[in-house]
């Protein structure tokens, strides 16, 4: 089976971005050993909602093992605006014509 990557994406709120910086940091951190390349912090491109966040990671491991390490780390909502959004995907060839 391919590798998985998963993403979890949230808004930050105004004027926390440093703190939401530091705890991505702690989690990327906290599973480094189990991906197949380092993480990768990302936001939208668009400056109206550059408050969207997304953190990728590219397991080796099993991307469930790697969600649920990251959901049992302790964390701080109140730079966040809302929960974490979880998302996993698999590569696949398409068809050939």
């Amino acid at each position: 089976m391919a590798r998985a990557h998963l993403y979890i994406y949230f808004k930050v709120r105004a004027g926390q971005e440093a703190a939401a910086q530091r705890l991505a940091a702690a989690r990327f951190d906290a599973v480094r050993a189990l991906l197949a390349a380092p993480p990768v912090l990302l936001h939208r491109a668009d400056p109206a909602r550059a408050v969207t966040w997304m953190e990728s990671y590219d397991c080796a491991a099993p991307p469930e093992s790697v969600a649920g390490i990251l959901a049992g780390l302790s964390d701080d909502p109140g730079c966040r605006d809302g929960d974490r959004h979880v998302e996993i995907f698999i590569p696949f060839e398409p068809p050939t014509p």
